[in-house]
């Protein structure tokens, strides 16, 4: 090894130490969302259930016989972040890909990423675990040397935490496990990324009992929130109201159904009561969602028969219903703002948004978190750009360019996810995208060269690609009033 790249991965090191650690720093204890209040609580009191996966609770339980402090977890959550992209960078810097390197230890440091991970929430957990085992196998497998069993086993275990810590993280997980047990099924990535999308369908069965069994979580009826929100959108496009006569009218499906989000139907939110009246639920002590007191608590009702049945009668109803929010989860075309906080609150209470606009520094941190470059729209053009330069990556025996696919599957994949059974809406569903695909794209740079000369055009069509998005973000929210900033026209 030359002193030059000696001395290169050293700067790595030092910088990434006193970068990551300056940062917690400054952002210690982390801070604390309603999930992730509702994890604690349920960590301190030994009593979980499966609203939010419990095994993030489980793992805050350990931490809380050491601290009682909440910074336990964010400090698991960001030592494991800061791991991941240190040392995947130190990887590519001992392989002599300088620039590569540095890419990917800037990934980290990304600014609409730095505005996610201080949450304290299973999205940054869900992205650090998956980062940092590809980060422990990437250290050996692109050297072409034997993966210690040492890093197997680790990886395997933050894979395992990533696969249940969301409903949908096995559809990230699966990719990037096929990447480390069986490359060669890459050879053909778009077979292979559907059938591990229905696979980490399938993995929902056992995650639901490990999630009861092992973990010892009450069944809260979460999946009551995906079938209410499609039944409630089917009616609302198809305008028929099979299977929910006499529990909502289409007058009150109008006033509460938005394809942005299912809050509106449950948690004492403005349209509760059809969740209470064709559900019930034992996530509140009534049993009910609007939590009524002295309502008397109702058996949770199984509504899988209910919601096939309204998916097979109105099958377009449904595509249209899960399209819009799809676009919305995604934050493609949607009015300025509409993913923020305040806006979501907004619409969830039916209520408009009227904040002053922003000036000064606000307004360029408002621009960094919520422009077209930090949206998940953006991720999925870039992964499909991806995809197109790298589709016969395997194939071509080239091992950087094998590991972007993989990290782009898993990124596509799960945000993909969201088409099916995404209910919410909030920025940090695409963290775990962000992070998966930025990276790919960074692993490409050593390779550029090589792409330009040999694939040309499918650098171009893959810059068309991600170029047009963001074009049509900016051409749609400038022709729309802003979500948040009512008096604003066309902001990002």
């Amino acid at each position: 090894m030359s002193m030059s790249r000696l001395n290169h991965r050293l700067l790595i090191l030092i910088l990434g130490l006193v970068g990551w650690v300056g940062f917690i720093l400054v952002r210690f204890p982390g801070e604390m969302n309603p999930d992730s209040q509702s994890q604690l609580e349920q960590a301190m009191t030994g009593t979980y259930n499966d609203w939010h996966p419990p095994i993030m609770a489980r793992l805050w339980s350990l931490f809380l016989s050491v601290s009682d402090g909440v910074w336990t977890m964010f400090v698991f959550q960001m030592v494991c972040w800061a791991l991941a992209f240190v040392l995947l960078a130190l990887t590519l810097a001992r392989l002599g890909h300088r620039v590569g390197a540095w890419a990917v230890f800037l990934v980290g440091f990304f600014p609409p990423f730095l505005m996610q991970i201080v949450n304290i929430h299973k999205d940054v957990g869900l992205a650090a675990t998956v980062m940092l085992a590809v980060a422990l196998v990437a250290r050996t497998r692109l050297a072409g040397e034997k993966t210690p069993l040492w890093a197997a086993v680790i990886a395997g275990l933050l894979l395992l935490y990533a696969g249940l810590v969301r409903t949908n993280g096995w559809f990230v997980v699966l990719p990037v496990a096929l990447w480390m047990l069986w490359p060669a099924g890459l050879r053909r990535p778009l077979r292979s990324g559907l059938l591990m999308g229905l696979a980490a369908l399938v993995l929902v069965l056992p995650s639901g009992m490990i999630n009861h069994g092992l973990l010892g979580a009450r069944d809260a009826g979460a999946l009551r929130t995906l079938q209410i929100f499609d039944m409630a959108g089917i009616a609302h496009v198809s305008r028929d109201l099979s299977g929910l006569e006499g529990h909502i009218t289409l007058e009150e499906i109008d006033e509460c159904y938005t394809p942005v989000i299912a809050d509106t139907f449950y948690h004492a939110r403005r349209c509760g009561f059809l969740w209470d009246r064709i559900a019930g639920s034992p996530d509140t002590p009534t049993g009910l969602a609007t939590d009524i007191p002295g309502a008397v608590a109702t058996e949770p009702a199984s509504l899988g028969g209910m919601w096939v049945s309204a998916i097979a009668r109105h099958p377009l109803a449904w595509a249209e219903h899960r399209l819009r929010h799809f676009n919305a989860a995604m934050q493609f075309l949607i009015p300025g703002h509409q993913a923020a906080l305040p806006a979501i609150h907004a619409i969830v209470d039916g209520q408009p948004a009227a904040l002053p606009p922003l000036e000064g520094a606000a307004r360029i941190m408002d621009l960094v978190r919520y422009g077209p470059w930090a949206t998940p729209a953006l991720w999925l053009a870039l992964g499909l750009g991806v995809l197109i330069i790298t589709h016969d990556a395997r194939r071509r025996g080239d091992p950087l360019a094998t590991l972007s696919l993989a990290l782009t599957l898993a990124g596509c994949s799960y945000m993909g996810a969201f088409l099916f059974i995404g209910v919410a809406n909030d920025p940090r569903y695409g963290l775990v995208g962000g992070a998966t695909i930025l990276t790919a794209v960074a692993l490409l740079i050593p390779g550029f060269t090589d792409y330009v000369r040999r694939f040309s055009d499918r650098l171009s069509l893959a810059t068309l690609i991600a170029v047009a998005t963001v074009i049509a973000m900016l051409a749609y929210r400038a022709s729309v009033p802003d979500a948040l900033y009512v008096a604003l026209r066309g902001t990002l």
